[in-house]
């Protein structure tokens, strides 16, 4: 597409991106409040839930936070007994930390109440534009992730 014609789209895009994004956040925010958990919370917890226990420099890399901010969100979360920490078998100075059972369970009702969100949207939509919205945002992710 020439750049003349995506300066047509880029308000509206941006507009769309951001109202959306805005909606679901408040919506997850305030399901989190229910729960107890802060939004730099749930990213943790989210991070750390696709790996078999990571390392706190990687979960600082993978949220784009500094390593001391990372390290009283993950404090926070080990008071709440939600994930723990632990030293590397291999290099003991290397600090990891891993979902407890409870922390385990959270995220999978946190994921259930994002499903459960995203369902009741969708609902809304037929087919075949929910089809294409998944199609368009395949192609857009791939273009970002080329750059």
């Amino acid at each position: 597409m020439k750049r003349a014609d995506v300066e047509r789209y880029i308000g509206e895009i941006e507009f769309l991106f951001a109202q959306a994004m805005k909606r679901i956040w408040v919506r997850e925010h305030h399901e989190l409040r229910e729960l107890e958990v802060t939004l730099p919370q749930f990213a943790a917890l989210m991070a750390i839930s696709f790996k078999d226990g990571c390392m706190m420099r990687e979960l600082a890399e993978e949220l784009s936070l500094a390593l001391g901010t990372v390290t009283g969100i993950i404090d926070r979360l080990v008071r709440a007994g939600l994930v723990k920490r632990y030293r590397d078998e291999k290099d003991r100075r290397i600090v990891r930390v891993r979902l407890t059972q409870v922390g385990e369970e959270l995220v999978r009702n946190i994921k259930e109440m994002r499903r459960n969100h995203y369902i009741s949207i969708f609902e809304k939509m037929d087919e075949e534009d929910v089809r294409a919205l998944v199609e368009s945002l395949r192609k857009f992710l791939l273009v970002v992730v080329g750059e």
